[in-house]
């Protein structure tokens, strides 16, 4: 696979991800984060399931596959969305993108203690710097009611930890699957628990009294944050270590805090320039090349 394709692939899905944190941001003005999980789960699957029709059914599977679909849908869709979402609407989009990039010390922490693999004197230092980024984000040096972020960002913390658990099984049990096969299995199991944590409640009258502006946010949200993402994540994990994939996870806080900058007039604080550095470096460090 020629190299250039693969590093492109992986440069335009961080930018998508950056988009969404001040898209569903905008979307959370117009719904509660139940309402907007349980949207985007069912508006998603229902597509993928139109898309795929009748291959779903006939494709072969064994009985372990179904195991690490459900966990692949309870890490990477159900706990990653609800966490992101509920976590999104009570800190700003700024600082859960810069959380967000702490996906590949986790994953790489996962890695060392499930996968065996050797974690050297620098990949601690990252890991170090990386969680003192987020503490400082957190502002835990005043206490744990400092922030009035706090609980977003510990949400969002643990939609980080739970997308690095889906990276480690994706890259290890899912990339020899089907993509287009395995995401829509894994979102038929996570629109079931969706379906519970909201009370199955479809807001269809607030969908039809929305600005058009929200529409095209709430299409975008479903076709390419949802959709197109994880087909690009799938494919480029079967090209690129995900430790290698990971470093380019820079790119998303910074286009977060311009679109957020643009979109909601929101000015980060000093400590998120300082928890960004910390956070960066964490994450040059942990992938300095493995011996």
């Amino acid at each position: 696979m020629n190299k250039i394709k693969v590093i492109l692939g992986v440069v335009v899905l961080n930018i998508l991800f950056g988009t969404s944190f001040p898209i569903i941001k905008t979307i959370l003005i117009y719904f509660t984060p139940k309402e907007w999980c349980f949207i985007r789960v069912v508006l998603y699957t229902l597509v993928l399931c139109l898309w795929v029709g009748r291959k779903l059914w006939s494709y072969p599977l064994e009985l372990r596959d179904f195991f690490w679909l459900i966990l692949g849908a309870l890490s990477g869709m159900l706990v990653n969305q609800i966490s992101f979402v509920e976590g999104l609407h009570r800190t700003s989009p700024a600082h859960s993108a810069i959380i967000s990039t702490t996906i590949p010390l986790w994953a790489m922490l996962l890695a060392t203690f499930f996968l065996k693999e050797k974690m050297r004197l620098s990949h601690l230092f990252g890991l170090i710097a990386g969680i003192l980024g987020v503490a400082i984000l957190l502002e835990l040096d005043h206490g744990f009611q400092a922030s009035p972020y706090l609980n977003g960002d510990l949400l969002s913390l643990l939609n980080a930890i739970a997308y690095s658990i889906f990276l480690v099984i994706s890259r290890k049990h899912l990339s020899r699957m089907n993509p287009m096969i395995s995401l829509t299995l894994m979102s038929l199991f996570a629109l079931i628990g969706t379906g519970f944590y909201s009370s199955w409640d479809f807001p269809l009258d607030k969908l039809k009294s929305l600005p058009l502006s929200v529409d095209f946010m709430i299409l975008y949200a479903i076709i390419v944050l949802s959709i197109v993402t994880f087909l690009i994540c799938l494919w480029t994990l079967r090209h690129m270590e995900a430790s290698k994939a990971s470093f380019f996870v820079l790119i998303q806080p910074i286009v977060a805090a311009v679109l957020s900058f643009l979109m909601q007039a929101e000015v980060p604080s000093h400590r998120f320039y300082v928890s960004t550095c910390l956070i960066f470096a964490g994450i040059i460090l942990g992938n300095l090349k493995r011996s």
